[in-house]
Order: C-alpha cells, then structure tokens, then sequence
C-alpha cells in the first residue's frame, strides 16, 4: 500500500498526454481541446435583447432619479412606444428622448438604447405608451456582439 505522498509522486510518472486527434464535432462531449478555437464569425452576429421587453435610453431613467433624489428608485416613468422590433426584424428608427420600443428576444435594439426593461417592470397604457416601474442597470436584458 502506498502513502498519499508516495501516491501522488507515483500518478504523474504513470500518466502520459493523449496523442492529438481530430474528432467530429457531435462526437466530442467531455473532450479537452488541445488547442484553443476561435470562430472566423461573432456570435451573436449583433447586440440583441436578451428576453421581450422594451428597449429604452438610460439616460430617461436616469434624469428622473437624479430628480427624485440620491438613492431613490424609478417609479411611474412614462414613455412613447415608437416601434415594435419582433426576432428576426430590425429597428426602423433611432430612440429620442422620452421614447422606447417594444422589443422581443433576439432582435437588435435600436440606436440609442442603453438597456432594456421586463414586461413585469412595466405597464401598457395604451396610445402607444408603456409606465417603467422600475430601472435596471445600464446594458441590462441584453447579449453583446460577439
């Protein structure tokens, strides 16, 4: 019987590196790479939303809680929903001030967006308006390119 000492000095000397070979991609689980692979394309191929929601500038957000005082949460932001962007389609128009767009998961948000709110951190007004309830931090509900 060997001691734990004797064990571990014994494993490196009993185990040798695997040749290098190529294996298809679907027949690799729980393989090690031997080397590092790098994609010749960004995935995802641009920034998109991360979960349905809308898209909105996060300086909208902002100017109301600097408003309301250090340290105080948004509440009952008002926005015009200016554009719908479905997966798969994308945004027609930049946001401005005081606008958002509905957005759905997958699909890019529009110029100007800093972030994106839940559905449950908003309500529908109707007449194209949306009330945020709450803010999340800048980039938030979104998958970067690359």
């Amino acid at each position: 019987m060997l001691t734990p000492t004797e064990a571990a000095q014994q494993i490196p000397a009993d185990v040798k590196p695997l040749s290098v070979h190529c294996i298809p991609l679907l027949d690799v689980l729980d393989g090690v790479l031997a080397t590092d692979v790098h994609s010749g394309v960004d995935i995802p191929a641009w920034d998109n939303s991360a979960m349905d929601g809308y898209a909105v500038r996060g300086n909208d957000l902002r100017k109301r809680a600097q408003r309301a005082g250090a340290g105080a949460a948004v509440s009952n932001v008002e926005l015009r929903v200016v554009e719908t962007i479905p997966a798969g389609t994308f945004p027609t128009k930049p946001l401005r001030p005081g606008e958002c767009a509905r957005i759905f998961t997958g699909a890019p948000p529009p110029q100007g967006a800093g972030g994106g709110i839940r559905p449950e951190d908003a309500t529908p007004l109707g007449g194209h308006r949306v009330r945020v309830h709450q803010k999340r931090g800048r980039g938030a509900q979104r998958r970067l390119r690359g």
